[in-house]
């Protein structure tokens, strides 16, 4: 997904589309061979926030939740998701992820 979004944010929207085909062709592999994996979802978040499909987005984040992904500083350290951190959805998702993780450590 870096090559994707370097190509997106210099300007070259064919160049980054042509990269994420790549990847759909890679996450759908990969849900064919894990289907229970957090790895699909997850590249899908990340294919969507490159297109600036915050919605797509926000719905593979939370299929990956449901898979067992819990880390969400990725959500905050990475460039992909640089573009929502300001948005109340985003802030809110990552939020709420946050506070199910200090829930599951308190157990």
């Amino acid at each position: 997904t870096d090559l994707a979004l370097i190509h997106q944010l210099r300007g070259e929207p064919a160049e980054a589309e042509r990269w994420l085909g790549r990847l759909e062709n890679f996450r759908d592999a990969s849900l064919a061979s894990a289907p229970g994996s957090k790895a699909g979802p997850l590249l899908a978040a990340r294919i969507a926030s490159i297109r600036g499909d915050r919605d797509a987005m926000l719905d593979a984040l939370r299929e990956a939740v449901q898979r067992g992904f819990r880390t969400d500083w990725i959500l905050v350290k990475d460039p992909v998701f640089a573009r929502w951190r300001n948005e109340r959805l985003f802030q809110a998702f990552v939020d709420e992820l946050r506070r199910q993780n200090l829930a599951l450590r308190a157990r």
